[in-house]
């Protein structure tokens, strides 16, 4: 009788990929990310930092920002670079050295644009907007023209509704007059994505099935970053 012994037939799922990537299981797997991420949360939230890291970061890296980074590179500049370095990943995806190379750089300017707006003192609307944007744009582009060959189609979906609905939030939350000001978990989701589509890019079969784990791990923190801006309406 085919698939008698359980063993066999759990990994024979695994093999095909059919069992981590059908919606019961993504929806499981995410729930369980979810959770474990809101528990270090809840036992890192204890009252040490006087500064945040954002801070911390910002004085660490104040000193080569200023000394390295000339004056006429805006951090608006940066966003902008990010979202549109997309188009040559998505030339280049069949070359993953340069596909993967541009991956990196955009994520450079995502690292480098808040702290240099914050040490100049050139934060704005604008900026916020453009940073949070240019994540999206860049992210979805690279997903859908690139990696979607390679990427279960229920994890795409529900990525793309996590970050519409991450969108529509922070349009009602600005019509509202709340902080708009991005979470830690927003941090965790767009960094757990570039992982995971430069683990695409690199067309191994090994790291591939690693990337669904960090796609797993970028949608939880999208749930939990979304449950967080929508608690600021209380």
């Amino acid at each position: 009788m085919p698939f008698s012994d359980p063993r066999h037939f759990l990994r024979s799922r695994i093999h095909h990929r059919r069992f981590l990537v059908s919606p019961t299981s993504v929806v499981g797997f995410s729930l369980i990310d979810a959770a474990l991420l809101g528990w270090c949360y809840q036992r890192s939230s204890f009252p040490i930092p006087e500064v945040s890291m954002a801070e911390f970061f910002d004085e660490a890296a104040k000193k080569p920002l200023l000394t390295y980074v000339p004056r006429w590179i805006h951090p608006n500049y940066l966003s902008v670079l990010r979202a549109l370095l997309a188009i040559p990943v998505v030339i280049a995806k069949d070359v993953p050295i340069v596909s993967i190379s541009l991956l990196i750089l955009s994520s450079l300017f995502d690292l480098l644009d808040g702290p240099l707006a914050r040490v100049r003192g050139q934060k704005s609307n604008l900026g916020a907007w453009l940073d949070s944007t240019a994540d999206k744009v860049f992210v979805l582009l690279v997903l859908y023209l690139a990696c979607v060959e390679r990427v279960p189609g229920v994890l795409i979906v529900v990525m793309t509704a996590l970050e519409v609905s991450l969108v529509g939030v922070r349009i009602i939350k600005e019509r509202r007059k709340v902080k708009t000001d991005s979470n830690q978990f927003g941090a965790v989701k767009t960094w757990s994505q570039s992982f995971a589509l430069a683990f695409v890019l690199t067309q191994n079969d090994v790291l591939l099935k690693g990337s669904l784990l960090a796609f797993f791990v970028a949608i939880a923190a999208a749930c939990l970053s979304l449950a967080f801006h929508i608690r600021d309406f209380q």
